[in-house]
């Protein structure tokens, strides 16, 4: 083999070397990401380590779903929903999702298990007994659900500690000020015909 041969064998090899190594430490940092957790403490005070960028969440309430799809993550379980009361386009996300509670909202277990989640957000309409079987299958954080009153959690705040869990603080935020901002304009739109009413 001449020099011209052994300097493009050469060339050749070193670019595979290269290739190699990069293919080597992209996946390795990206396998380190994914591996960070986190510890929060969820609303029955019970401390959690839950993934900083949870990828596979099982939610066990509705409410939750549509947290999660708000937030730009579709969970790989969901709770049972019903099409009259979600947009087409979270509809069509949802479909194929695998519903893992009954129509009652129980979790079934089993079917939260075969999702191989890496987060479960469920509820305090669980007993603590269901909860306890949630936490040997994967993370559990739990939400209070209030079906009202004075110490009812808005929606708005309910997004925010799913968001926080979640590791997608800056997209609630986004939303947050998007929300803010569409009801200033419908404030000013509408101000000669509300002012002075109130709604319960």
């Amino acid at each position: 083999m001449g020099n011209n041969g052994i300097r493009l064998l050469t060339g050749v090899l070193a670019a595979c070397a290269m290739l190699l190594a990069g293919c080597g430490s992209g996946g390795g940092g990206d396998d380190a990401a994914q591996g960070e957790t986190q510890v929060v403490t969820d609303d029955l005070g019970t401390r959690v380590t839950v993934p900083v960028a949870p990828q596979r969440v099982v939610t066990t309430h509705f409410l939750v779903t549509m947290s999660t799809l708000d937030l730009g993550l579709t969970p790989v379980g969901t709770a049972v929903w019903s099409r009259p009361v979600v947009t087409e386009a979270y509809a069509a996300t949802l479909a194929n999702v695998p519903v893992v509670t009954s129509q009652s909202a129980e979790p079934d277990l089993e079917q939260i298990a075969a999702q191989s989640p890496d987060l479960i957000i469920a509820t305090s309409f669980s007993n603590e007994q269901v909860l306890g079987r949630l936490r040997q299958i994967a993370p559990t954080y739990v939400l209070t659900v209030s079906e009202g009153g004075a110490n009812a959690v808005t929606f708005a705040e309910r997004n925010r500690k799913i968001a926080d869990v979640l590791g997608r603080t800056p997209e609630y935020d986004r939303l947050a000020a998007d929300f803010e901002d569409r009801k200033q304009r419908i404030k000013q739109a509408y101000a000669a015909r509300i002012n002075g009413r109130t709604a319960a």
